[in-house]
């Protein structure tokens, strides 16, 4: 397999960007610009810079935690099985942009959970665990800020939520630290 660094995850995260989307696609700069962004520094930060894909002090055996660089947990991966079920253009365009990133979870919704959880664990899964974090700020209605600062606040509260130990700078921090330890 081929050494992945933060160009690659950025790549990743500009197509999941341009390529999922609701009914109407975002503007050019919304995805490339926003988007883009948002997904990398949200994976930049969840993942450590790219080194994570299981929440540490959980046991591998457990479905307790977060799973892949997203670090998604069960409940978010749960709503987005579901949105992609019933949603037969979503599902079409996340099959095909599964498919271009090598995934081998095609349609998520054919997995039971514990593959789901399974596959995030392994580089195979960074697709995945890149298209559920999409799908995870599907369900926020709040348009994506535009600075970064903004980006990272936005983070913080609808992916890390309040519960989380993180800080908007950490997310800040992470997408600036991303290219270089990535």
């Amino acid at each position: 397999m081929m050494e992945r660094d933060a160009n690659y995850y950025m790549r990743m995260c500009a197509s999941c960007a341009l390529h999922i989307h609701g009914a109407t696609p975002q503007s050019y700069e919304y995805a490339a610009n926003r988007t883009r962004r948002l997904l990398f520094m949200t994976g930049a930060h969840e993942s450590g810079q790219w080194r994570w894909r299981r929440q540490h002090g959980f046991s591998e055996y457990s479905d307790g935690g977060a799973f892949g660089l997203w670090q998604c947990e069960l409940g978010s991966i749960e709503a987005s099985v579901r949105a992609i079920a019933r949603n037969t253009w979503l599902r079409n365009n996340v099959e095909l942009w599964l498919n271009t990133w090598g995934s081998d979870v095609i349609d998520p919704s054919e997995y039971s959970a514990a593959q789901i959880l399974l596959a995030l664990q392994r580089p195979e899964g960074d697709a995945l665990s890149c298209l559920l974090a999409r799908l995870h700020y599907f369900r926020v209605p709040e348009p994506f800020p535009r600075g970064l600062a903004d980006l990272a606040k936005y983070a913080k509260r609808y992916y890390n939520t309040h519960l989380g130990s993180a800080t908007w700078e950490n997310y800040r921090d992470a997408y600036e630290r991303g290219w270089v330890n990535g």
